[in-house]
């Protein structure tokens, strides 16, 4: 690695060998394979590969990165790359803005309650609902009692535990970290005997890369 690779990430090249990037991201070793994969296009092709992936600097920070990747043959019969990193955070982030705006107006004619949460302020915000089906709004409330009443109060009881997972701090975490930006899941609500289907759409918010936030779709499955 050179020093400019080092200092995209806010570490020494020591730091690096050590694997520190791997202690960050939770989710690295997949985004090396996917590196790997893409090395083996550019062999194969004898051409570059363009790909994209986010990581993680020392600060914690979320950053978006363009890599090209050139094959340069082969020394002593192993196969030698080139990987050129350019950070593209600002750029990634406008096209997300864009993105977000552009699928609101259908979010909002598919779901019944859209909110914005927080997960490093802790804080839950109404962005959207339906006020004939939905009749209380959050304005920075409490994101921890929210969920408290959510799982304990309105999840029925066999659908509890996969509640507290999909909605963990830790499994958000790694979701907001992940190269991913949808995430859908199906929980019951309602009293135990009589539950109702509701469907959860987790969308990756990263307008702020110095936020855990996602925003959360949900609509009752008739």
């Amino acid at each position: 690695v050179n020093d400019e690779y080092c200092k995209l990430y806010g570490l020494t090249p020591y730091e690096i060998y050590q694997g520190v990037l791997h202690i960050l991201d939770d989710n690295r070793g997949h985004k090396e394979k996917k590196i790997l994969k893409n090395c083996k296009k550019a062999m194969m092709r004898s051409e570059p590969v363009t790909m994209h992936m986010s990581a993680v600097k020392s600060s914690k920070e979320i950053i978006y990165l363009m890599i090209k990747i050139y094959y340069l043959g082969k020394q002593d019969g192993v196969p030698q790359f080139l990987l050129n990193t350019v950070d593209i955070t600002k750029e990634q982030v406008k096209r997300n803005l864009q993105q977000m705006s552009e699928i609101t107006p259908i979010l909002k004619s598919l779901y019944t309650e859209i909110l914005k949460m927080d997960y490093t302020d802790g804080t839950i915000t109404t962005v959207w609902c339906n006020e004939k089906i939905v009749s209380k709004k959050h304005d920075n409330a409490s994101l921890d009692k929210m969920l408290e009443v959510l799982i304990n109060r309105l999840v029925a009881p066999e659908d509890r535990e996969l509640a507290r997972e999909v909605f963990s701090y830790d499994a958000v975490a790694r979701f907001w970290h992940s190269d991913n930006r949808v995430k859908t899941v199906n929980l019951r609500m309602g009293k135990e005997g009589d539950p109702r289907p509701c469907e959860f759409t987790l969308i990756k918010n990263d307008d702020d890369m110095s936020h855990i936030v996602i925003t959360s779709c949900s609509r009752i499955l008739e």
